[in-house]
């Protein structure tokens, strides 16, 4: 009969967290140390290609081999076994339907021919066999009872656990692994658990049960309240490999939940000392890490609450309407954000997309400080402060009060450069001056004052004043508009 085999997972043993992505896994005979590929097919009989690729999680096909129950495999640099699981067990099926077809055969034959004398000769030989066995059992009992006379109370719990006709042992078993629960639990000493085909790793305790139970298959209940009385206590000595490791196969649920019914902290991560298992002072590790091993990006919280990512942009997304994706609020007179951009480059220390109707940054400034203070440094010599590229509309300063200025223009160098300059392209005026209701002054694209108000310009003249009487002829005219935009010029004469 054909042996069927699982779909393929091919990772790194030692690590399932290192798949061979996207590897071809070379599928060949344990016991052939040329490693030749075997003839293996998918389970309608359908032939395979040997080598098999996987894809980028190291998952493949379930096939099946004609002959072998245990394959080996290897590729990108990992190897292990394959073990048809379903296969072993079809075949012990079919050999204890045979065996008992042949004892049903021979009891048929022997109760024809075999005299009653006989069956009364087998009968007394199994009632002294039964006689001398139960003898046996009782000297072994009684051996291993002396043996444990002053025994420390861990040994003789543990002989009385792995002894399957004591009082202890069925008392377990009524209270913590009842009938209506399909659960099995096996505890091996040394070596490796003969019923785990991953003969890789020693598993001292194991507990398993069937996709059928109800129950739970490990329930710790902790009452202790008296330092250092834990639920759980994994020491991880110096040198060792990880302490706990879970690997999620499911996509029934999550892989970890923790249930809080009270107002204590959820989880604590903390480095401290121990000077007896591990010294040297405090522990200096990360506080966690994410890591994704397809592209080998990683996310990192250290010990100074620095948060690094490598390999991808730290995202936030928040898809619940009329929530805030971020808030930060502190009750201090400290700095509640701070872009620090250390590299060189000309990447931007901050980016603000707005695709909303929303303001792309609002400030609302409470406190006596400007609401906005930016401030360059020596290197930025050269460089504007701020700069605005609108589409119709630049920039616009409203003042709510009378209790100081909307605009100042504070030029503290001494140097020739420009207090402001205005540089207009179109042909609309570059200044306007204007009240609550009307343009009052202005300045053409062409630089040419313009007296907007018609109450700014009169055709009369008051009554001659003191001044010197103007020469014969000015030094030049200057070009003037009114409001009607007529263009006029006003004479100019040299100044004393």
């Amino acid at each position: 009969m054909a042996y069927s085999f699982d779909p393929i997972f091919a990772a790194d043993p030692s690590n399932p967290a290192n798949v061979a992505a996207n590897a071809a896994i070379l599928i060949y005979d344990p016991n052939d140390a040329g490693k030749a590929p075997v003839t293996i097919t998918d389970l309608t009989g359908s032939p395979l290609p040997n080598p098999v690729t996987v894809n980028k999680n190291g998952f493949g096909s379930a096939f099946q081999h004609a002959t072998l129950d245990r394959l080996a495999w290897s590729g990108a640099g990992f190897e292990g076994f394959f073990t048809s699981y379903e296969g072993m067990k079809n075949v012990a099926i079919a050999a204890q339907a045979a065996a008992e077809t042949a004892a049903s055969t021979a009891a048929a034959e022997a109760a024809v021919g075999v005299a009653p004398v006989v069956a009364e000769a087998e009968a007394a030989a199994d009632a002294a066999a039964a006689a001398q066995a139960a003898a046996a059992q009782a000297a072994a009992a009684a051996a291993n009872s002396a043996a444990l006379v002053g025994a420390p109370a861990d040994t003789a719990m543990a002989a009385a656990a792995n002894n399957t006709g004591s009082q202890f042992r069925a008392a377990l078993s009524a209270t913590y692994g009842p009938d209506a629960v399909p659960m099995k639990a096996a505890f091996v000493q040394t070596g490796v658990d003969p019923a785990d085909g991953y003969t890789n790793i020693n598993r001292r305790l194991r507990l398993f049960d069937t996709p059928e139970a109800n129950g739970t298959l490990l329930d710790i209940q902790h009452y202790g309240n008296t330092y250092p009385a834990y639920g759980i206590d994994i020491h991880n000595y110096k040198g060792a490999d990880r302490a706990l490791v879970i690997h999620q196969y499911s996509n029934l649920s999550p892989m970890i939940q923790l249930d809080n019914t009270d107002n204590n902290t959820f989880i604590r991560m903390f480095n401290t000392a121990n000077s007896v298992a591990n010294p040297g002072g405090l522990g200096t590790g990360d506080y966690f890490e994410l890591r994704d091993v397809n592209d080998g990006s990683v996310l990192k919280w250290n010990k100074d609450h620095l948060l690094t990512v490598t390999g991808k942009t730290f995202t936030i997304l928040n898809s619940s309407v009329g929530k805030k994706v971020i808030s930060l609020v502190t009750a201090i007179d400290n700095t509640v954000i701070e872009a620090n951009k250390g590299g060189t480059g000309g990447g931007d220390a901050v980016t603000v997309t707005n695709a909303g109707t929303g303001r792309g940054i609002f400030v609302a400034q409470n406190g006596a400080a400007p609401a906005l203070n930016l401030t360059m440094g020596t290197s930025a010599v050269g460089w504007h402060a701020f700069q605005i590229s609108a589409r119709d509309y630049g920039a616009t300063i409203g003042t709510a009060t009378d209790n100081g200025r909307t605009l100042e223009v504070n030029k503290n160098g001494t140097g020739a450069g420009e207090a402001v300059r205005i540089v207009n392209k179109g042909t609309g005026v570059s200044l306007t001056v204007r009240d609550a209701t009307a343009e009052l002054f202005a300045l053409t694209a062409a630089g040419l004052p313009k007296w907007s108000a018609a109450a700014n310009q009169q055709t009369t003249v008051g009554a001659a004043g003191a001044a010197a009487a103007l020469p014969a002829a000015p030094a030049k005219y200057l070009k003037v508009q009114d409001s009607a935009g007529t263009t006029y010029v006003i004479p100019a004469y040299a100044a004393v």
